[in-house]
């Protein structure tokens, strides 16, 4: 039978334990595992299969970074990344941990399928939740639900962007902020800012903000990541060490004697050497465990961006299928799609019509007198591209529509201007 003193002693020992030696990644490869059926590669979790993830998640759990925000392409484990978060609060540091997801429903299903099993089968997490307390008589209440998760020392809260009452008088230390680009606008205010208002009395809380991005201009988590430092993840050339991003426009891929392109033939070039680094297939796991974050700013928000050609899951014949079938079909919805969840990249919309006006502004020229007729009060031209030359038609206009017209050849001036009518 323990005594007063023991049990004073015990609970001493549980609540006054000092801070974790471990970081966010070593917690994980330690005490995580990813369940059968959350997962392509379910068991023991290793930061070594995504090692882009290491950082991030470091940063996220430790006692100096405040805003953490990852512009990320889809296929990269960003949800494992947050799920290693609540994982080491829940064990490490017990803290009120608050997960905002687009919609209500959404929250209820990350809940359903992605934590409860994670609690369930990880070493350091099983038994932590408390399942419920004693009521009236015999009853029991359940403290721990779908959308809020008790443990010793801390809770998960799980709310939906589109119902942000949730949100009220709940004081909040670790935010994660998932999919932000959907959040939308209520009644209520924007449902990201009334998030962070709920840590503002935390000293040392933590605000992880993590999305694919959607429109230039439009995108929170763009926005967010240009006022970060902005990081991204260099590795070297296998062939000459040179340290780079791995980009878009270092794949290229054949075509055959018809002009159709093969996507098997996809590959990808050091942009130093010119070597082939990567065939059609999935990254060398060596390469990315060669990478580092090399920050590209100066910004106390610590901001990483991040595409699928990093993912350790995705063939890059398969990405480049995925932009041929778009762009042969002159598909702007799906090469936007491409751009924001592949290449992790906001779009960019241009105006056809607008056009950069002061490029063309600045190289306007004057003209002598004597050069043009004393009734030309406007010029305008228009030209035809050739194979072999430019023509450029050129006016003079004036009052009641008088014209003066000439046909110039590839000359920037013009010259032997004739009057007509």
């Amino acid at each position: 039978m323990m005594t007063s003193k023991t049990i004073w002693r015990e609970a001493l020992k549980k609540y006054t334990l000092p801070p974790s030696d471990l970081s966010g990644s070593e917690w994980a490869d330690k005490f995580r595992v990813v369940p059968a059926g959350t997962s392509p590669e379910p068991g023991a979790w290793r930061t070594s299969r995504t090692p882009y993830l290491r950082e991030p998640v470091d940063v996220a759990t430790d006692r100096e970074t405040e805003f953490v925000v990852l512009e990320f392409s889809s296929q990269l484990g960003k949800s494992e990344a947050l799920l290693n978060v609540i994982g080491y609060y829940a064990d490490q540091e017990p803290a009120p941990q608050l997960m905002l997801q687009p919609t209500v429903e959404m929250a209820e299903a990350f809940s359903k399928e992605r934590i409860e099993p994670m609690f369930t089968y990880s070493p350091g997490l099983s038994g932590k939740l408390e399942e419920g307390k004693e009521g009236r008589g015999s009853a029991k209440k359940s403290s721990t639900t779908i959308r809020m998760k008790h443990f010793p020392g801390g809770y998960l809260a799980l709310v939906g962007a589109n119902s942000p009452a949730g949100l009220a008088s709940r004081p909040i230390r670790v935010l994660l902020c998932d999919e932000v680009d959907r959040y939308g606008v209520t009644k209520e205010g924007d449902p990201l800012k009334l998030a962070i208002q709920r840590t503002q009395n935390f000293a040392n809380r933590k605000i992880i903000l993590v999305s694919t991005p959607t429109v230039k201009g439009i995108s929170k988590i763009d926005d967010w990541f240009e006022r970060s430092d902005k990081r991204h993840f260099y590795v070297k050339c296998p062939h000459c060490g040179f340290e780079h991003k791995l980009e878009w426009k270092n794949v290229l891929w054949t075509t055959d004697e018809q002009g159709k392109a093969d996507p098997m033939t996809a590959a990808m070039y050091c942009p130093d050497c010119g070597a082939q680094e990567r065939g059609a297939y999935k990254p060398n796991p060596e390469m990315l465990e060669s990478g580092r974050w090399i920050p590209e700013a100066e910004s106390r928000i610590k901001g990483y961006h991040c595409n699928a050609l990093y993912s350790p899951w995705v063939n890059l014949h398969e990405l480049v299928r995925e932009f041929l079938s778009c762009t042969e079909t002159q598909d702007k919805h799906g090469l936007m799609e491409f751009v924001n969840l592949k290449l992790g990249e906001a779009w960019e919309q241009h105006d056809s019509n607008a056009g950069q006006w002061e490029h063309l502004f600045e190289r306007r020229e004057e003209y002598p007198e004597g050069v043009l007729p004393s009734g030309v009060l406007m010029l305008t031209a228009g030209i035809d591209v050739q194979h072999d030359r430019v023509e450029c038609s050129v006016y003079g206009w004036g009052h009641g529509w008088e014209c003066w017209g000439c046909l110039l050849y590839t000359s920037p001036s013009p010259r032997d201007i004739s009057g007509s009518r």
